[in-house]
């Protein structure tokens, strides 16, 4: 089995690749290497900004408005989202992947149909699953509502006597050289124990593993010591990140590391394999980071249309890629142009479909627009 083969499993859809491939489509070792870059750290790190803008939040609101706000912003955009582009999406995931022949018309009423049969047979069960079960690309904002709700009593309890004198050892031990790469420890932990109980996609090791992200851009936004040693431990952190690539190429290639996806265990090769992956995913934040708090242009807050325009440009953007790339694939082309039209098509689309969502009064706020 080729390293790209063995690699395919971590950053797509084992049977939509498997399909794709057995139909004669392109398949990427570039964009793979990509995609395996980008995969263990990427969401995490947007949810330690979404916990450090909650800090930022609650500094001025109570946590009653708080959770008023997160439920209009993101909890009514998902459910919005999740009904009108879900069968969408699902839709052309079907045709695409050949397990649906029929019209547009009659496939709505089929994935409603499906969906509350799943819901009475509660499959797959009390999982945070459901997130992307319903809403496909939608899950980051059901994650995000959950996170927001459950943050409340974490914050509160982070700022008790106990906790703060914890929080304080933790800071003296980051000022040392390398000290932030410590924060990777209970991320580590979390993911360690809920792996392997926990391996699909979206259930609950993901979400402990990324609410982790979440509660330490939480602390971390409210230390300046642990800032300050985010941007020292930039050099370190990078050293680190392309160790860490490195060792998840060699798990692959010895197949270690597609043990971890298809069936993680309470063993000593599926733990290191946990670890390197915890790890190189924040190594690779704390690069981030430091980058964000050297660039100078980065330290101003962002213009008001990035608000006003960002939800249902997120919303949308996965729906046009689609429909988008559906027909594209199918050409007589090399990758390159295939790419090229997909990203630059669908980034025009999604933006005036987000301008033109947000000039509509009574629609915009069901989308989670936020005002100039």
């Amino acid at each position: 089995m080729t390293l790209r083969r063995r690699l395919w499993p971590i950053v797509a859809r084992r049977e939509f690749v498997e399909r794709a491939r057995d139909r004669g489509f392109q398949v990427s070792t570039a964009i793979t290497l990509l995609l395996l870059f980008l995969f263990p750290w990427g969401m995490g790190f947007f949810f330690l900004l979404a916990g450090a803008g909650s800090r930022f939040a609650l500094r001025s609101r109570s946590a009653r408005r708080y959770l008023g706000e997160r439920w209009r912003r993101i909890g009514l955009p998902f459910l919005v989202g999740s009904a009108l582009l879900g069968p969408v999406q699902g839709y052309v995931e079907a045709v695409h992947q050949g397990t649906w022949s029929g019209s547009p018309a009659a496939y709505v009423p089929a994935w409603f149909g499906e969906l509350a049969s799943s819901a009475l047979r509660l499959d797959p069960g009390i999982s945070p699953r459901w997130f992307g079960h319903v809403g496909f690309h939608l899950w980051f904002l059901g994650f995000l509502l959950a996170f927001s709700v459950l943050g409340v009593p974490v914050f509160r309890f982070l700022e008790r006597d106990g906790a703060r004198r914890a929080i304080s050892r933790l800071v003296g031990w980051a000022d040392r050289p390398g000290g932030s790469l410590l924060l990777a420890v209970p991320i580590t932990v979390v993911h360690l124990v809920l792996r392997p109980a926990f391996p699909a996609e979206h259930d609950w090791a993901d979400f402990g593993y990324l609410l982790a992200f979440f509660v330490t851009g939480y602390v971390l936004i409210g230390e300046p010591r642990l800032l300050a040693a985010v941007r020292r431990d930039g050099m370190v952190a990078l050293a680190v990140g392309v160790a860490g690539f490195a060792g998840l190429l060699a798990g692959f290639a010895t197949g270690s590391a597609e043990r971890w996806i298809t069936d993680p265990a309470y063993n000593l090769e599926s733990s290191l394999v946990t670890i390197l992956f915890s790890v190189y995913a924040w190594s690779w934040v704390v690069v981030a980071l430091g980058f964000g708090l050297r660039a100078r242009r980065l330290q101003s807050p962002p213009p008001g249309w990035v608000g006003t325009f960002g939800m249902p440009f997120y919303l949308l953007h996965q729906p046009v890629i689609l429909a988008i790339a559906f027909p594209v694939v199918r050409w007589a082309a090399g990758i390159p142009l295939k790419l090229a039209v997909v990203l630059l098509g669908s980034f025009a689309v999604s933006a005036a479909l987000a301008v033109a969502v947000t000039r509509l009064r009574h629609v915009s706020a069901l989308f989670g627009v936020k005002p100039l």
